[in-house]
């Protein structure tokens, strides 16, 4: 099982893997649920290398607005 992340810390997460999160975004994460939000469909939105094989450590390719 892993710790538990605040929203502040789960949100330095996205953005140290490179996702582009605006600070009113976290309300979103705040309403909803980390998992629903970003486990449920990152994998449409890694990093791939030549392979097509996600990189390691994880890294997205997406930036969340409106």
């Amino acid at each position: 099982m892993k710790p538990f992340k605040t929203h502040n810390q789960q949100l330095k997460i996205l953005r140290d893997r490179g996702l582009e999160v605006p600070s009113e975004k976290k309300r979103d994460l705040e309403n909803e649920n980390y998992y629903n939000i970003i486990n449920g469909y990152k994998d449409l939105f890694l990093c791939l290398d030549s392979q097509e094989v996600p990189v390691v450590p994880e890294r997205f390719t997406l930036t969340l607005t409106n």
